[in-house]
């Protein structure tokens, strides 16, 4: 794929510092580019695409992602204007965006179809507590056990730290006593209830 052919040929070299122009083409494969405010991370990350995109790589192969909605739009924008690639044609915008985008085209894979639904915090707290109530009744009344929120919150900790939620009640929270395997059997049950429910 090569740059828009209406654009001029891009100067690297002379559009760019040093720092940004050695990050700009470096080698294939990941990088860490440390810079603080004002620095031109954004400037630098569009002539990475540039970059790429004139070293042959298809734009369906490139993935710009950030944490709002408002810097996506300026980014994917900011490609455009520099390279003529209509901004549809990256996966580009913010994780969540690109997270339920590739769900909603491969989610058949582990089960979810693509009219599932995202769930907010109370929604996922509140189908996390109608597990605990069919599960164990009592579970939810017993001032010494962790509440559903604090639950969930433990869950959503162990699968961001890719850990089983077992082995991170033990090494983490085994001090408050509460037992371990009802709540590995809740987050199950509440693993098949969001599949069954097509919510994530």
């Amino acid at each position: 794929m090569q740059l828009d052919d209406r654009l001029s040929p891009i100067d690297f070299a002379g559009e760019l510092n040093e720092d940004q122009y050695a990050a700009v083409t470096a080698d294939p494969g990941p990088a860490l580019v440390l810079a603080g405010a004002g620095s031109g991370k954004t400037r630098t990350l569009i002539h990475r695409v540039a970059w790429l995109l004139g070293q042959g790589v298809h734009p369906g192969e490139i993935l710009l992602l950030t944490f709002t909605n408002k810097a996506a739009r300026e980014m994917l924008d900011r490609v455009d204007a520099l390279t003529g690639v209509p901004r549809h044609r990256l996966w580009g915008g913010t994780f969540h965006h690109i997270g339920q985008k590739t769900l909603r085209i491969f989610g058949s894979s582990i089960g979810i179809e693509n009219h599932y639904t995202i769930m907010d915090q109370s929604d996922a707290v509140s189908l996390l507590t109608d597990t605990i109530r069919d599960l164990d009744p009592k579970y939810l009344t017993n001032r010494d056990y962790p509440k559903a929120k604090v639950l969930a919150g433990i869950i959503s900790l162990a699968r961001n730290m890719r850990t089983p939620l077992g082995g991170l009640i033990e090494d983490r929270y085994g001090d408050l006593g509460f037992p371990i395997e009802p709540v590995v059997g809740f987050f199950k049950a509440y693993q098949e209830r969001k599949l069954q429910q097509q919510v994530v």
